[in-house]
């Protein structure tokens, strides 16, 4: 592997001999607004899941100026960065939903503003999606039609970081029916939102 040549200017947080952990650590924040909640670090798109990652984006922003110790003063700067960068858990707002290009209310506004909060969703919402068709055609052949609202209902409640409903949902019949694809799905919209798109209609319930 070729030497790693020198930065022809210098950072403010480089001295010409150390790092000043306090200032390496405003600089990186103002390139990478984060929060750290419980030790898990958040940026306005939600929990950056592998501090790994970020420890490695600071040993390529320090190799230049980093001759030798190179990774355990990364670790270190990845410490000083929990402090720095250390918050108390943000409140849950119950009336909206996060998700990836912006909050959606449940008055029916969206905002393509996002802020810090812990229950960003990776999906998009669309308000001009498409009918999902092969769902509607599932749920259809499987429940009545009141049943599908309740369904419904319940699958918009757990999108919201909430349990004041107290309720839970139990769906009974025989094996091979679809239960448990209604159940993946429902855990999908409340941890990680796999479904790609969340439609105006599904985020109202």
């Amino acid at each position: 592997m070729e030497k790693m040549e020198q930065a022809s200017q210098p950072e403010t947080w480089f001295d010409g001999s150390k790092v000043n952990d306090v200032l390496f650590c405003e600089d990186f924040l103002a390139g990478h607004p984060m929060k750290c909640i419980h030790g898990t670090f958040f940026d306005v798109n939600g929990a950056v899941g592998d501090a790994e990652q970020i420890k490695a984006e600071i040993y390529y922003k320090i190799a230049p100026y980093v001759t030798s110790g190179i990774a355990k003063k990364a670790t270190t700067l990845l410490d000083a960065l929990r402090i720095r960068c250390y918050s108390p858990p943000i409140p849950y707002q119950t009336d909206r939903i996060h998700v990836a290009n912006g909050t959606y209310f449940l008055s029916g506004d969206f905002s393509a503003q996002k802020k810090f909060c812990m229950n960003r969703l990776p999906v998009r919402y669309v308000p001009d999606a498409p009918e999902p068709s092969q769902w509607l055609s599932f749920v259809g052949q499987l429940l009545e039609p009141e049943d599908i609202i309740t369904l419904q209902e319940f699958m918009g409640y757990v999108l919201q970081p909430t349990t004041k409903g107290q309720k839970m949902m139990i769906v009974i019949g025989k094996g091979g029916e679809g239960k448990s694809r209604i159940g993946r799905l429902s855990l999908q919209s409340r941890s990680a939102g796999r479904t790609g798109k969340m439609t105006h209609s599904s985020a109202k319930s």
